[in-house]
């Protein structure tokens, strides 16, 4: 590039005492003739067989209007026509109610379907709902539909495609290493029961993957992006804290660097308010998918899975077990995300302060065991927690389904004894764990001081010229407090993915037992004039 720009006769591509040691910064002619003039349109020709492919795969071929914009266009195009065209002017008053029109059955819309990328990534779509509930207090009629992707239709039926697919293949594999493996039909039937249920979890896991992987993916991009942000601003602010060090410095720097620090800040935001809105959508798309699936199975399974699979053990996976999947999902990327920001952030410590760094290594060190210690525990008496759960709510359905003999022999302090009694174990094993999770937040919230403590004080205590100045403090104060997040984060992520395995396994289990076969179901549509037998009386259906 030097080389044409020079047979060009122009100055050279870049020239450092032009652009940075200078008072008065300036690029060469060459970089403005040629980067400046061909970076857009390179953009341009990279994205846009890209954008070709997204408009053919979700816009059918071209761009979709919708009802809305549709009415503005309408609306704008007779504006157009009334004001320069005077013998249309009748055709105003009906344009302006068409698009009235079209306005008022499309106001409740999800506005983010035709949002431009600058709302969606400000969320400015979301500001018209904000206005509206400061004025006047909301209404169910304010609320906006679901879009179609939202919609638990749409999520139950690909799931359910997807875990039916499974299914069948991890029962032909089954079939497969058990019947070269064994003789015996029982044997092998018993067998296959115990791996059916031991890879059950598994098995949703990968099918919660493959349907929901790619969006949260996406949202796993922005936070690397938001961190890399994140871990700029501290080395920005080191070279500002230089620049106020240096007499000499041209003033222009110091507004750069303020500048800069201000726009990593807002970028670091954006992308980080992007990954909590995708992480909270896929996590209650899977809610809804596995609430769904838990209902639907419910529905046919046998009467020999009905023995084991009680309405209670149902009732808490549908509200316990897929909350914990939700949970997961959202902090799941903290589980390897954040060891590695611990490491940068100690790296960066180690540039500025040296060995002294050790200091905060150690206590990182001291601090991981523990955790990894009391995650484990946990884990323990969470199944130790459901399963008392599981009794209590077994034991209260029936108790409400035999109230009545309940009732007639008196039996209401025996069970109400029963019934305490489960709860109370449940609440000392609540209370345990609860206790642990106390001491593992303690740790990490102390972590941050404890690092700060030990890393200054061995920096002063190991040399007499090691002096702390205003640019050592505060970058090593702006990394401690970087490091505080993925510190607190790390505890709780660990203990949602350990909650979030037990719960898989039990959802899996539940999910893989035996259905009811099609041949032993009758069904017969109604017809009009028929009577049909609910709760042992007769009611008439009408027309």
């Amino acid at each position: 590039m030097d080389t044409l720009c020079s047979i060009s006769g122009l100055d050279p591509l870049w020239d450092w005492n032009q652009t940075w040691y200078t008072h008065n910064p300036e690029l060469s002619n060459c970089f403005q003739n040629t980067v400046l003039v061909w970076a857009p349109c390179i953009y341009l020709w990279v994205l846009s067989p890209f954008y070709c492919l997204h408009l053919y795969c979700h816009g059918r071929g071209r761009l979709p209007l919708s009802s809305l914009c549709s009415a503005k266009l309408v609306r704008q195009t007779a504006f157009y026509l009334f004001k320069h065209l005077y013998t249309f002017c009748t055709f105003w008053p009906y344009s302006v109610f068409v698009a009235n029109l079209f306005l008022f059955f499309s106001q409740n819309a999800c506005p983010v379907q035709d949002a431009s990328f600058l709302s969606k990534i400000l969320f400015w779509w979301f500001s018209g709902l904000l206005f509206k509930g400061y004025r006047s207090p909301l209404q169910a009629e304010d609320l906006w539909s679901l879009r179609e992707e939202d919609t638990s239709e749409k999520i139950i039926s690909d799931l359910e495609e997807e875990w039916t697919a499974e299914r069948t293949k991890q029962e032909n594999h089954l079939s497969t290493s058990i019947a070269l493996g064994s003789r015996l039909p029982e044997q092998a039937q018993f067998l296959r029961k115990i791996q059916k249920e031991q890879s059950s979890g598994f098995c949703l896991l990968r099918t919660l993957a493959r349907s929901f992987g790619p969006y949260f993916l996406t949202g796993t991009l922005c936070l690397m992006v938001h961190d890399a942000f994140m871990f700029s601003v501290p080395q920005v602010l080191s070279l500002l804290l230089g620049f106020m060090k240096d007499e000499d410095a041209p003033l222009w720097k110091g507004y750069f660097y303020a500048s800069l620090m201000f726009l990593l800040s807002c970028l670091q935001s954006i992308f980080n308010h992007q990954y909590t809105y995708t992480c909270f959508t896929v996590g209650m798309r899977v809610k809804t998918a596995v609430m769904g699936l838990v209902y639907r199975k419910s529905l046919v399974v046998n009467s020999a899975a009905r023995r084991t699979c009680t309405v209670g053990e149902i009732v808490n996976l549908v509200s316990a077990d897929t909350q914990k999947l939700m949970d997961f999902v959202v902090y799941f990327n903290a589980v390897w995300l954040a060891p590695i920001e611990i490491t940068l952030c100690l790296f960066f410590l180690w540039q500025h302060l040296g060995p002294s760094a050790l200091a905060g290594i150690a206590t990182v060190i001291f601090i991981f065991p523990l955790n990894g210690f009391i995650a484990r525990k946990r884990s323990k008496l969470q199944e130790i927690q459901m399963k008392y759960m599981d009794g209590r709510v077994k034991l209260m359905n029936e108790i409400l389904n035999g109230i009545k003999i309940l009732k007639f022999y008196a039996w209401e302090k025996a069970f109400l004894e029963q019934v305490l009694g489960y709860r109370e174990k449940e609440l000392k094993t609540l209370k345990k764990s609860q206790i642990l999770y106390s001491v593992s937040i303690a740790s990490f919230n102390s972590s941050s001081f404890l690092i700060a403590f030990a890393m200054f004080g061995v920096y002063v205590l190991i040399d007499d010229k090691n002096v702390l100045d205003a640019q050592k403090i505060f970058v090593s104060m702006a990394l401690i407090n970087i490091l505080k997040t993925p510190l607190s984060q790390l505890p709780f992520a660990m203990s949602t993915t350990m909650q979030a395995l037990v719960s898989l396994k039990r959802l899996g289990k539940f999910l893989c037992q035996d259905e009811l076969k099609p041949d032993n179901v009758t069904r017969e549509s109604f017809k009009s004039g028929e009577r049909s037998l609910v709760d042992k009386h007769y009611c008439a259906i009408d027309e």
